[in-house]
This record gives C-alpha cells, structure tokens and sequence, in this order.
C-alpha cells in the first residue's frame, strides 16, 4: 500500500471501528503476530488460496452475524417475549397496541412506540411516521411517500421524512459496495 503499512491501516480502521473483523494477509509469518496488537481476528500466509480464504471469511461472517443478532424483551399480554431484532421488519402502533412485524410471525404487546424507538433506534430502526417503526436493513424502496418493506407499503409521514430519508442514506451509504 503506497503511503501506508497494513499496521498503520489497521490502526486506522479500529479508531473507525473497534468491533471490524480484520484479516491480515502477509508473506512472513512473524508479521503476522503484529496483528494481534490491533486485535486481528485471524491471517493468512501469501499465496492465498481459496481453500486458505473460505473458512477465514466464513469465520468472520459468523461473527459479524452473532454482533448484530441483539435480543429486547417486550411485553405480550402476561409473558416477556425476547425477540431477535434482525428478525424485526418494522413496528407498528395502532390504538395503543405495539405489532411487532417478524419474518415469521407478527404478534402484538405492550408498550409505545417512542420506548421501542429508544431501544431499536441504535440497531438500524427509524421511524417513518408516528405510527411506523422500520428495520432499515429489510427497506426494498422508497416510492414517492412510501416505503416498501417485507412486500408491504407504510406511509412516510410529512413530518418524519427528512429524519427518516437521512438516516436511510446514512444506512445505505454504509452497504454501498
């Protein structure tokens, strides 16, 4: 890397990042064992093989998967259900009632829509109106004054649209490839 070691690029990427999978590739062992100051999760000795790469990248996906897979309790009727947040499509309020939209299953429960805000805004939740609260990993499209979300169509409210349209280009600009 012109300018720049992968040790300096490392550092780089955990003041960024403190949670980032890195993989170190070097052509000498011993430098591989540097890595492991800025937390490296594994490396690989030049050549790379696919048969070397494939279960390093597997690894991480793993991991990156376990980081974002965070559980909330909600309350439904007498029993706390704790439920897996990349299952959550988007949350819906209607006559003071939460609907928890899963992929599997919808179910109602107790609470308001600002607490589960509170709770899902920091993992990637964003409201679209008063009355909806959306997953952004799982938004298929923007229409108009519409999102499009697990095949459904939720209205983006006049006032939320500017927050809401923000924090998906926040979202999407770190998915772009």
């Amino acid at each position: 890397m012109p300018g720049m070691d992968g040790m300096a690029a490392a550092r780089k990427l955990r003041e960024r990042d403190e949670d980032m999978c890195l993989i170190f590739v070097t052509k000498l062992f011993q430098y591989a064992i540097e890595g492991y100051s800025v937390r490296a999760m594994d490396f690989l000795v030049k050549p790379v093989t696919p048969e070397k790469l494939a279960p390093k990248l597997e690894r991480a996906l793993q991991t990156i998967d376990r980081r974002r897979r965070t559980r909330i309790a909600v309350q439904a009727g007498e029993m706390t259900k704790w439920l897996d947040t990349a299952e959550i499509l988007y949350v819906e309020v209607m006559n003071h009632t939460l609907y928890y939209h899963m992929k599997e299953e919808s179910f109602s429960a107790y609470g308001t829509i600002k607490e589960s805000e509170q709770k899902l805004a920091p993992l990637g939740f964003a409201r679209c109106s008063n009355s909806f609260l959306v997953n952004l990993r799982y938004v298929d499209a923007i229409s108009g004054s519409e999102v499009l979300i697990g095949g459904d169509r939720l209205p983006i409210g006049r006032t939320k649209r500017r927050e809401f349209l923000q924090r998906m280009a926040e979202f999407a600009g770190d998915q772009v490839l």
